[in-house]
């Protein structure tokens, strides 16, 4: 309930009882929300209102919003903050009825509840332990059925279903039974899924998940005995990922389960990794995994003993500076290691924990190791490339010029409801986002509906996402919204009206240069 502290100490100083009840009424005025209205604000000097229970005790601002029900359904209330947030729902007799402190990271906080038309709900945004910030607030319906979700491909029956190697398979935990409790995280009781794997080659695998709810992912052998990998969060709740060396012809059980008794529909893709190492040439680009590496050499500038790593060779054509450049899924350490093994040069983060850079001076016949590691002990994938510099300093490829989207907007894959995951590649630049910096890879897709619908789709990306809708492709289309991650750098979202008969083009741009992977939530909601 309401705080009564405010009003309690101006009676004790002497105020009138209606002088304190005008200055409380005032502290705590609230601003109306429409639904998918994006409404950006800061508890910064706010005054501390109310005290909702998970996690936001006396002492931090708090901001309030009303929001009123155009009908009754179930309502997702979102916030994306650059703190610690928390935000709760109470309805208009006083009763808080829903409250979360972190949903799937910190700076997010998100609730679910079925709210009733005409009534005035108070969304409160606080801060965990005191803590404020900016935000930004949202709130949209949840989808009624999974019936609109794409049937591509089915998801497994129960019990199991079959995984191809680089096919996204959809599927939903809570409709199975528990067969396995993997260790990392796992409850008995909870319901998975079990997709049978069988490697089409002998050699290193990565399996990923991306999930509407905290996953978590493991793969069991023949044997069905401990599993061979087990891992629940990978760089979110919602993701996790695995790289195992499989063998030809066996199969293995790849097994989605939730964290602590979590269920909820996901994406599962299996990829062969391309293993790295050998003779590197001037000018090219070459991509490896650490994870299947070992550990030969411990760069100064942040590896550590028994860390995988992958070693290129080169030598060195004519006398000049060269910038050897990694960008990594990771946080990558790149080191330069000369014929009777000293280091020559070693550098962690370059602007990006995922990007490190050496520049340095090298004279025609050097032969030198060029080390691909990972800081504190991580491995993951990479790309590697070495350019000479020019005089003036810059590297081929410094200022290139986007170029104009025609050419890939026939090409386009359709945008559908749910979870999509993508890839971006620094060297394919083609366009920038009306928003963002947009220096690193994009990809296009097509959205069309069949019925005037509100789109709202959220992307999340190591890289630092950028999301634009346009009407229209190429030449000068009609920006309809662009969002770049603000807030939460490592997410960006947006929300707009789509209507039938139009095809638009969701450009998904990253802000940081290097190649990487991204998610997409689409949700369609048909307007009433």
């Amino acid at each position: 309930m309401r705080r009564a502290a405010p009003l309690l100490a101006l009676l004790a100083g002497g105020c009138s009882p209606l002088l304190g009840l005008v200055v409380q009424a005032a502290r705590s005025e609230s601003q109306d929300i429409a639904l998918g209205q994006v409404v950006s604000g800061s508890t910064r000097g706010a005054s501390d209102d109310f005290a909702p229970s998970c996690g936001a005790p006396d002492g931090g601002g708090d901001r309030a919003h009303v929001f009123v029900p155009p009908r009754t359904r179930r309502y997702a209330v979102d916030v994306s903050a650059g703190y610690d947030s928390v935000v709760a729902v109470r309805d208009d007799a006083g009763e808080w009825i829903a409250c979360n402190d972190d949903s799937d990271r910190a700076s997010h906080s998100r609730v679910e509840a079925t709210l009733e038309a005409g009534r005035r709900y108070t969304i409160v945004v606080d801060g965990y332990r005191g803590r404020t910030g900016d935000y930004r607030l949202v709130v949209e319906p949840i989808p009624d059925a999974p019936e609109s979700e794409p049937a591509s491909p089915a998801a497994p029956a129960d019990p199991e279903g079959v995984l191809a190697v680089g096919a996204p398979m959809r599927g939903d935990t809570a409709a199975g039974s528990d067969r396995y409790s993997p260790p990392c995280g796992a409850r008995p009781g909870t319901p998975d899924a079990v997709w049978r794997f069988t490697p089409p080659a002998s050699g290193p695998y990565q399996l990923d998940v991306i999930a509407r709810f905290d996953s978590l992912l493991a793969i069991y052998g023949p044997d069905g005995g401990e599993p061979l990998g087990c891992n629940d969060d990978f760089g979110s709740a919602r993701r996790s990922r695995l790289v195992v060396s499989l063998e030809e012809g066996v199969e293995y059980a790849v097994v989605i389960d939730g964290y602590n008794g979590a269920t909820g529909r996901y994406l599962l893709r299996a990829s062969p990794v391309r293993s790295g190492g050998g003779t590197l040439a001037l000018g090219q680009s070459v991509a490896g995994h650490t994870g299947v590496g070992s550990d030969r050499f411990t760069p100064s500038c942040g590896a550590t003993p028994g860390s995988p790593e992958e070693v290129w060779r080169i030598t060195i054509p004519q006398d000049g500076t060269y910038r050897f450049s990694v960008h990594a899924g990771f946080d990558a350490v790149v080191a330069l290691i000369d014929q009777s093994g000293a280091e020559l040069a070693c550098n962690d983060d370059h602007g990006d924990p995922r990007v490190s850079r050496i520049e340095a001076p090298l004279a025609r016949g050097d032969q030198l190791r060029v080390v691909v590691d990972g800081a504190g002990g991580l491995s993951g994938p990479y790309r590697l490339s070495v350019t000479p510099m020019t005089a003036e300093g810059s590297a081929p490829g410094d200022a290139a010029a986007p170029e104009d989207l025609t050419a890939i907007c026939a090409e386009a894959p359709s945008l559908g409801p749910g979870l999509t995951a993508g890839r971006v590649i620094a060297a394919e630049h083609r366009v920038r986002a009306s928003c963002g910096r947009g220096l690193g890879g994009e990809s296009l897709y097509t959205v069309q509906v069949q019925a005037p619908t509100d789109l709202v789709v959220e992307a999340e990306s190591r890289l630092r996402p950028v999301l634009e809708l346009r009407d229209g492709c190429a030449g000068a289309p009609t920006v309809l919204a662009c969002d770049a991650g603000t807030p939460s750098p490592v997410h960006a979202r947006l929300s707009a009206r789509l209507e039938p008969g139009r095809t638009y083009y969701l450009l998904v741009d990253t802000q940081t240069r290097g190649d990487g992977t991204f998610t997409l939530d689409a949700t369609f909601s048909p307007v009433p």
